[in-house]
């Protein structure tokens, strides 16, 4: 993907400090990438996004390896942007209100744009480099936090005595795959709000869905 730099350079919109530059240059890689995928995308295209020339590109990102990097990094910025209050709340909440608020962050971080669902669809799809990056990076950093707080919840009797491991799979599937539905395929959302829907994913995570003998069917 990162070929040809001796293109003609396309003018700059506008002299930008260098990690500005390098920003819009993320940005616009990111978007392209979501939109076109790794293959169908060219450096000169993510230049003239950027207002950038091509060589420019190789002033910030000298090799593939470093782009994709970057961009891994700067998703990850953004998740823990997100996490900011999630060591507090897994200490502090029950465990209603900090699934509640986990799965609103899911939902949020999956369904924005759509642009990192494509992005890592993309990544997946075509087996590209990103893909690993990904997995290695965001997945062990979110996964063990999330297990940890699972863990926690646990050690209080909140759960009953199962894998976190299959407790966090299970609730981040519900809730991502939602955001991804909802971006991706379009899926309607039977007139629900999305705080509703994560509220009842929630339940269904704590509670179940099957109703203890005996006992009367709530309304809905």
């Amino acid at each position: 993907m990162l070929a040809n730099a001796n293109i003609d350079p396309v003018p700059a919109k506008h002299k930008l400090p260098a990690t500005e530059r390098r920003a819009a240059i993320l940005v616009s890689a990111i978007d392209l990438f979501a939109q076109r995928g790794f293959r169908g995308t060219t450096t000169r295209e993510i230049a003239a996004a950027a207002g950038v020339s091509e060589p420019v590109i190789y002033q910030h990102f000298a090799t593939k390896s470093e782009l994709y990097t970057a961009i891994v990094d700067h998703m990850i910025e953004d998740l823990q942007t997100r996490a900011g209050e999630f060591d507090k709340l897994s200490e502090a909440a029950n465990p209603q209100q900090f699934f509640n608020w986990l799965g609103m962050q899911i939902f949020e971080w999956f369904s924005e744009g759509g642009r990192r669902s494509r992005l890592l669809f993309y990544s997946a799809l075509e087996g590209h480099e990103l893909a690993r990056i990904w997995h290695e990076k965001a997945t062990r950093l979110v996964g063990s936090s999330l297990e940890l707080a699972v863990q926690a919840h646990a050690s209080r009797g909140h759960f009953r005595n199962i894998p976190t491991r299959v407790a966090t799979l299970a609730f981040v599937g519900m809730v991502s795959d939602y955001g991804i539905g909802r971006t991706i395929f379009g899926r309607p959302d039977d007139g629900i709000a999305p705080e509703a829907m994560v509220a009842h994913f929630v339940d269904i995570f704590l509670h179940g869905i099957e109703l203890p003998a005996g006992a009367q069917q709530p309304a809905v």
